[in-house]
């Protein structure tokens, strides 16, 4: 113990989604020469059952977000400090300001750094414009910042001053998540998948109008699959509402949050795979609809071509009527949807959680010496 390297990590932030998958992934392994120690939500502890068995995990109960920021502002960095770690890292927006301890913060929120025209209620707005200042302020106390996307660290410097050490480091692929599927579950029709939770910069009202205007055969035959949470209740009610005045409550299904492995049985059964998303840090379920070959439809917007390359094919995310002929292409062309299926097997092969942990380790070990 005396010769390894203690990291302390603050996962509380990790509830659901992207946070989860990428904080499970990347401590899956873990350098035998460190010492980590995980702090979770109480509630959040089974959902990291695949972690190195050699990383200490501490729990807490958080009833609110005051109890929250006093954890994180105060009990962890007095622990870290106390219990000589070489560093702390904060992946989720927000630094211990009055940590004696290195720090390294990652930058995976888009919201306070974009100016969308997308339309919050005010306090969306108020918790926005918070989070921006939480920022910049952890931004003066942090040795290094870890981004997921050129696209986010781009934005996030024209908005935030930040002279210290920086990386990129992508989200990665299980190799093995492709088989995760239960056998007995089947799913019986082709379907037009979107894999995200209900935020209003997600841009579903286009996704909406693009299934509208799909020919009728179309329609028949392949559903509208938007699998996630519905977590801004007001953008769920919002596209409802949507959904029943265009008659199509028949024909779109909004999940809500589902199991990690029925993610993956809707990508294996699914016909193509749409992001509408105006706003996006990194889009974790990009590689993954890729990964099962599904050809991808991306808004030409923040991070989406970056990740989605030259394999995907790209949309205004305020045009609807292109989003359409492109769906209408991917079924009614059999070369263009086998050509695009292709494409993205040889996208999702460029992104691994290995090459993840590597990159990320080799920015701990940068940042402490």
């Amino acid at each position: 113990m005396n010769n390894s390297v203690k990291i302390i990590i603050n996962g509380l932030s990790a509830k659901t989604g992207g946070g989860v998958r990428y904080l499970s992934n990347l401590l899956r392994f873990v350098p035998s020469n460190y010492h980590i120690t995980l702090i979770l939500n109480r509630e959040s502890k089974n959902l990291f059952s695949n972690v190195d068995s050699r990383i200490e995990i501490i729990t807490f109960k958080v009833p609110n977000i005051i109890f929250r920021v006093l954890i994180e502002q105060f009990w962890i960095p007095i622990y870290a400090y106390n219990n000589n770690y070489n560093l702390l890292y904060s992946p989720a927006d927000m630094a211990s300001i009055f940590s004696k301890t290195k720090q390294i913060m990652g930058v995976q929120n888009p919201n306070p750094y974009y100016n969308l025209n997308v339309k919050y209620n005010f306090s969306s707005v108020i918790k926005k414009n918070i989070q921006k200042i939480i920022a910049k302020v952890s931004s003066k106390v942090v040795e290094g910042m870890i981004f997921v996307s050129h696209s986010i660290k781009i934005e996030f410097q024209k908005n935030i001053k930040y002279d210290g050490k920086k990386k990129v480091v992508y989200h990665g692929l299980d190799l093995n998540t492709k088989n995760k599927i239960i056998p007995e579950k089947t799913l019986n029709s082709d379907f037009i998948l979107c894999v995200s939770d209900f935020y209003p910069h997600k841009n579903f009202e286009v996704l909406i109008k693009a299934y509208n205007c799909l020919p009728q055969h179309i329609q028949k035959s392949n559903k509208l699959l938007i699998v996630g949470g519905f977590i801004n209740l007001n953008y769920y009610n919002k596209i409802k509402r949507m959904i029943n005045l265009y008659n199509l409550g028949d024909k779109v299904i909004m999940t809500g949050k589902i199991g990690f492995d029925d993610v993956f049985l809707y990508y294996k059964n699914a016909k193509v795979f749409v992001m509408p998303s105006i706003l996006e840090t990194f889009g974790i379920p990009i590689i993954e609809a890729a990964q099962h070959g599904l050809p991808l439809l991306l808004a030409d917007s923040a991070c989406l071509p970056e990740i989605g390359g030259r394999e995907a094919r790209y949309f205004d995310p305020n045009d609807h009527v292109k989003l359409s002929e492109l769906i209408v292409e991917s079924y009614e062309d059999e070369r263009i949807y086998s050509e695009m299926s292709k494409k993205a097997i040889r996208l999702s092969n460029k992104f691994s959680w290995n090459d993840t942990r590597k990159e990320t380790f080799e920015f701990f070990k940068l940042c402490i010496n």
